[in-house]
């Protein structure tokens, strides 16, 4: 069975792929949209070690794990070094720091990233059933990248970056992007995600969605 909170559907009991069956059949669920990193792709300690690796370079100190998990995680990278700037009283270029983070990753870290498990088998269980849109605030080319090399490119119908929106989580842009493009209503979306900018981004769009992290708790 499972229960609403908002817009958050969060399975509780019995097997967990029967409470999913029912509740696409509820909500005459047609598309499912994932996020990329933590819920597709277990990048989150990746991604933190790039951004804790490029300040450190520059001689300037990065915020704490916890707080990045908690509070930046889905964040685009701009927006969150726009965000650490003016917390931190910094003043550096946005585009320099942002191309030095993602050198950092792509050279250290991309090639060890692999598919989170649980997110995998939902993929692997309904590809076919339904059309799946990823829908990602991280760069395209890096986003497009992950997928290649973990073989995944081929479950999704399209592809949707921070460079297809106006503006990042939480604001509903990517998700809303991702129905237009194949013309299906908002209410009949499921977004899978693990982060509350993630969570605030599919509410702000009239979509119902899964937190892959309780999920977590029954698959």
């Amino acid at each position: 069975m499972f229960y609403y909170k908002l817009n958050i559907i969060i399975l509780i009991k019995g097997s967990k792929m029967d409470c999913l069956e029912n509740l696409i059949k509820t909500n005459k669920i047609k598309l499912f949209i994932f996020d990329c990193d933590g819920t597709l792709m277990d990048t989150l300690d990746s991604h933190y070690n790039s951004w804790n690796e490029t300040y450190d370079s520059l001689t300037y100190n990065f915020i704490s794990k916890q707080e990045f998990v908690n509070f930046y995680a889905g964040t685009s990278g701009d927006e969150l070094i726009s965000i650490i700037n003016e917390r931190l009283n910094y003043n550096l270029n946005i585009k320099d720091v942002h191309n030095l983070k993602n050198n950092i990753f792509m050279e250290k870290y991309l090639n060890k990233v692999q598919p989170i498990k649980k997110t995998l088998n939902i993929i692997k269980k309904y590809h076919g059933v339904f059309p799946f849109i990823l829908a990602s605030g991280g760069e395209k080319h890096i986003v497009h990248k992950l997928l290649d090399l973990n073989n995944l490119s081929h479950y999704f119908v399209d592809i949707i970056s921070i460079s297809d929106v106006n503006l990042g989580k939480p604001a509903p842009d990517l998700f809303l992007t991702a129905s237009n493009r194949i013309q299906i209503s908002p209410e009949n979306c499921l977004v899978f995600e693990d982060a509350e900018t993630g969570f605030q981004a599919a509410k702000n769009a009239n979509m119902k969605y899964i937190d892959i992290n309780s999920f977590n708790l029954f698959i």
